[in-house]
This record gives C-alpha cells, structure tokens and sequence, in this order.
C-alpha cells in the first residue's frame, strides 16, 4: 500500500488508539478522551484519517499539505503530553507510503523529549526521510555466515541423518539469509520432500531431483 496517502500513520494510531473493532461512534469517543485538548475540526481530520468519521458532519476544507501539517502537530502535541512509556514498531519500512514518510520522520523529532522510542526496519534499499533522522541508532544486519546459517538450518531440520544432504543445498541456497532458510524449508515440507515437524524433519527424496 506504498501509493496509499497516510496508510501506515493511520495503522500505527488505530493500534495506539484502541479503537480496531470498536464501532464508529465509540472510535470518536475514545479519540476525543485520548486528544482532549485538541482543536474540534483536527479532530474530524483525525476521525476522517482512522475513517470513523460521522457521515452527517462536513470535513474542513483544507489542501492535502495542510492536512498533513495539522495532524503531525496533533499528533506531536498529544505525545509530548504522554507520561508512560512506550515502543512504537514499524515494521517493512521499505513500502511506506511518502506521506506517512514524512508524517513520521515529524514525529521522531520530539519523540526523544518523551519516555518513548521506535523501532524502523527495513531493507537496504530503503532511502527515505527516516533513514536519516538526527540522533537514530542504526543497527545493519549482515548476512549470517556460513557456519551460522548451517546452524540455522540444523535447529530448523533436526538431527536425522536423511536430512544431512538436504541441510546442505538449503543453506548453499539461502546465502546468509534467515528468512530464505525458513521459506525453503517450509515449501519443501508443504511439498512432502521433508517429513514431520520442524527441528524433526526425515528425507526421503533423492537431493538431485529436488528443486527449490
């Protein structure tokens, strides 16, 4: 959802929120006690954002820049009065819509004045405005070597003989990689090429006419 306005802003606030499975009308209520201070017409921004606005009331008519700016300063004002700690997670970084982005990247501005902190991930290739936000840590994973990575795949296979060979391609094709290791593992068990449970797995299939 990369090209949707405000997508992972609008999960991160449901999520801080509480108000995923609540109905419309309890959602606003919730909001209001939560942003109590807040101006009535940022307040319909934010019911509109988290779409539980009430149909029957008119947004403000405001263009899409403004909009932004005055829910980061809600949301940043709401966090600067917040007294109990907190972790905020985005996760997949890499497919963030622009305005979250920059929604975000606001909000990591006063976040070290508050008992709060979040954690980023995402890939390489990410380059966007949090990637460069003053006073982040940044903690790069490198591949797993080769000894860690066939140990990996050892807890994840088991220790029966008949997966010796096997254990072998999947790390070989893994390449340093923790995710490919799993992924592999578990297509090859959907496929019946490895029997049992995870960390007690058998073979029974010639290596060479297995195909990742």
């Amino acid at each position: 959802a990369s090209d949707v306005p405000f997508n992972v802003v609008a999960r991160l606030l449901r999520a801080v929120t509480q108000i995923r499975g609540l109905d419309d009308q309890t959602a606003r209520a919730r909001l209001r006690d939560r942003f109590s201070d807040a101006d009535p017409e940022d307040m319909l921004l934010l019911d509109d954002l988290l779409s539980v606005a009430d149909p029957a009331v008119k947004l403000p008519k405001i263009d899409p820049d403004a909009r932004r700016r005055r829910l980061t300063a809600l949301i940043n004002t709401a966090q600067l009065a917040r007294t109990r700690p907190a972790m905020f997670v985005v996760d997949d970084v890499h497919w963030i819509d622009e305005v979250s982005d920059s929604m975000l990247a606001d909000f990591l501005a006063v976040i070290a004045q508050t008992p709060a902190m979040m954690l980023l991930t995402y890939r390489p290739e990410y380059h966007g405005a949090l990637k460069n936000v003053a006073g982040a840590q940044t903690i790069a994973l490198a591949a797993l070597s080769d000894v860690e990575t066939s140990t990996l795949v050892g807890e994840l296979l088991g220790a029966d003989p008949s997966v010796g060979d096997i254990g072998a391609m999947i790390a070989a094709r893994a390449a340093g990689n923790p995710f490919f290791a799993q992924e592999i593992i578990r297509d090859l068990a959907e496929r019946g090429v490895l029997v049992g449970q995870r960390g007690s797995y058998a073979c029974h299939t010639d290596v060479g006419e297995v195909r990742v």
